[in-house]
C-alpha cells in the first residue's frame, strides 16, 4: 500500500457494541426523508464503539497510520464546542492473542471543535478530525491479521465541554501515511 491508501472504512452500521458504556445507534432523518445512521455519544458519560477489520495484505507495517473521524450533531449545545475523541487498536496475532482477554493498546486522542456550536447553523454540519498513529501505537497490526479499533468519547477530559446534545459518529477511515 502506498501513502494515503485506505486500510479500512467503518460506518455507524459497522459497530460491534462493547458489553458496557456503548454509544447508541440512531438515525437522523434528513430533509428528503433520508435515513442517516449514526452512533450517538452523549456528554454525560464516556461511551465506546468497537469495530473489527482485516489488515489488507498489501499493507506495509512500517509507516504510520491516520484515523479520520467524521461526526456531526443536531441541536444547540448548552455548553462549549469541544468533543474529545480517543482511538485505540487491538491486534489479533496468529497463535498469540486471546481476543476475549487481550486489551486495547494505549489510545491516541484529539480535541475537536464543532462548527457554530452555539447557533443552529452548525447543527448537521460534518466535522472531520484526524489522529495519527505509529504502527507500534496501533498495536503493531500486520497484513492478513484481524484487528479491532475502539472509538471513544472522553467526557472526563477538560477539553470535552460539548453539553446538551450528542456527538453523532458517521464514519471512520483508516489510511496509511
Amino acid at each position: 500500500m502506498a501513502s494515503g491508501d485506505t486500510l479500512a472504512i467503518f460506518t455507524a452500521q459497522s459497530v460491534q457494541p462493547p458489553s458496557a458504556s456503548f454509544a447508541t445507534f440512531d438515525v437522523i432523518t434528513g430533509a428528503s426523508n433520508a435515513q442517516i445512521p449514526v452512533l450517538e455519544f452523549d456528554g454525560a458519560a464516556s461511551e465506546n464503539a468497537d469495530f473489527q477489520g482485516v489488515v489488507p495484505n498489501a499493507f506495509s507495517a512500517s509507516p504510520a497510520l491516520t484515523v479520520r473521524i467524521g461526526w456531526t450533531f443536531q441541536g444547540i449545545p448548552t455548553g462549549g464546542d469541544q468533543v474529545r475523541w480517543t482511538v485505540a487498536f487491538k491486534r489479533a496475532q496468529d497463535d498469540t492473542d486471546d481476543i476475549d482477554a487481550d486489551a486495547f493498546a494505549t489510545a491516541n486522542e484529539v480535541s475537536s471543535t464543532a462548527p457554530d456550536a452555539g447557533a443552529s447553523t452548525g447543527s448537521g454540519q460534518v466535522v472531520y478530525d484526524e489522529i495519527n498513529f505509529t504502527n507500534a501505537e496501533a498495536d503493531g497490526i500486520q497484513p492478513g491479521e484481524t484487528f479491532f479499533v475502539r472509538l471513544s468519547r472522553n467526557v472526563a477530559h477538560a477539553d470535552d465541554d460539548f453539553l446538551g446534545v450528542d456527538a453523532q459518529f458517521l464514519s471512520m477511515e483508516i489510511r496509511q501515511q
